[in-house]
């Protein structure tokens, strides 16, 4: 132990010494020391105490405050190395840790929703497909009605129009799905501006002619403008 330690050792000790000389004195003039501080005696109880202990302990604090510990010296971390390689260093284990296993009821719930993957999740909306494919989809299926109120909003007609259309539809569905390819060609006749032609293609598709066929040509006309509204 160096000099300074040992000092401050020393210091430490008087402390705890003059401490419980205090201690015990407060216990023997309790009484008085209360008395003294609510003003009902005038001996000074308090004033005494601190005169004979509380300025030599401040002193001591004081001293032991300004007279730090000297850090010890330390032993080189190196000092134990080894300056000659091991022959043969240990290998590094991974802790076992034991995986319960787990049953063929337990895995069957997951492998009998497999069929769920890709579908949005829980009050996310499906993507929804386009209005002329949705068309088709009715007719395949015999659904006159709904492919009729389909196709009447895609050209802006009246529900009896749009249900005129999708049975003319549905005729040349039956007799040849090649129709479908013919109906998807008035896009391409509007964007190339092949007026004529896409009239054509709307009355052997569809059965309309006249205003109302222009009424239908003015309407994809604008859907061409604006994909985003079809």
């Amino acid at each position: 132990m160096s000099n300074r330690n040992e000092a401050l050792a020393v210091l430490k000790l008087a402390r705890d010494a003059l401490l419980a000389r205090m201690t015990e004195a407060i216990l023997d003039q309790a009484e008085e020391i209360v008395a003294d501080a609510e003003g009902e005696s005038f001996l000074s109880e308090i004033e005494s105490l601190y005169d004979q202990m509380g300025n030599k302990l401040a002193h001591l604090n004081q001293m032991i405050a300004n007279l730090p510990a000297e850090l010890e010296p330390q032993l080189d971390a190196y000092s134990y190395d080894r300056e000659d390689e091991a022959d043969e260093k240990p290998k590094a284990r991974l802790p076992h840790i034991p995986i319960a296993s787990q049953s063929a009821t337990q895995l069957a719930p997951s492998i009998e929703r497999d069929d769920l993957i890709g579908l949005p999740a829980p009050g996310v909306s499906q993507p929804k497909a386009p209005a002329f494919a949705r068309f088709v989809s009715h007719i395949e299926q015999g659904e006159i009605d709904q492919a009729g109120d389909v196709i009447a909003h895609i050209f802006g007609l009246s529900p009896f129009s749009g249900m005129k259309c999708a049975e003319t539809f549905s005729v040349r569905y039956e007799s040849d799905t090649a129709v479908v390819v013919k109906a998807m060609r008035i896009r391409q006749e509007l964007t190339h501006n092949r007026f004529n032609d896409a009239l054509m293609l709307m009355h052997e598709c569809f059965g309309l002619q006249g205003i109302e066929a222009m009424i239908a040509l003015q309407k994809m006309r604008e859907i061409i403008a604006a994909p985003s509204s079809s």
